[in-house]
């Protein structure tokens, strides 16, 4: 079973956004939109000027509320969402979450001439930092394929996003050497932002 939230951001005429999130029943965590994922989102629209024209890269997107709200700001501010490698159906609810926003290319968009290429929906696997089978990594997981990916588009990350990734803390350690791995090597300057619920 398959609904659908909308979310506004913005109260006068002259700048909103309204975001449509896709959920899933599913077992998985990331087919459902937490409350963190709202907090990040309002504020990072509260914050948007700092996220405009910019980077950015949401770890365990889920649903994809920040990222798709950072996307929707210009199509100068570059997002690559990312979630688990190994759950095909929350890679495919992004896609359908970033399509029903208008925020990807498709063949109807080439023919009304409303071009989109800011977003990227990338698998990746926490942790995991060696090269393998080039075609499988491109979608396997690798982060250091995806920074690659991003090195070789001429940009390097302003913004590392995560809502609700400190949920079981058994990922607890391979989140933060992700982190920790971007930040020492490839983006210096970059920021993360993060947002979690506490719970016992």
């Amino acid at each position: 079973m398959n609904s659908t939230k909308t979310f506004y951001f913005g109260n006068n005429f002259h700048e909103n956004r309204t975001i449509v999130i896709k959920e899933l029943l599913h077992p998985s965590y990331g087919c459902y939109i937490w409350p963190s994922a709202f907090v990040l989102a309002e504020y990072i629209w509260e914050k948007r000027d700092m996220f405009k024209d910019t980077t950015i890269l949401e770890l365990g997107a889920g649903t994809s509320l920040p990222g798709f709200l950072c996307a929707s700001l210009s199509p100068q501010t570059h997002v690559i969402l990312t979630d688990r490698s190994d759950c095909p159906q929350i890679l495919e609810n992004i896609h359908d979450g970033a399509q029903l926003n208008r925020l990807l290319v498709t063949s109807d968009d080439i023919s009304v001439g409303t071009l989109r290429s800011n977003v990227w929906i990338r698998g990746l696997t926490w942790g995991e930092f060696c090269f393998g089978n080039q075609e499988k990594d491109k979608d396997g997981g690798n982060l250091l394929q995806l920074l690659r990916d991003i090195e070789q588009n001429d940009r390097k990350l302003d913004w590392i996003l995560g809502s609700d990734t400190f949920y079981d803390p058994k990922d607890f350690e391979d989140i933060i050497a992700t982190i920790a791995y971007i930040l020492n090597y490839h983006a210096q300057k970059a920021k993360f932002l993060t947002s979690y619920q506490e719970r016992r």
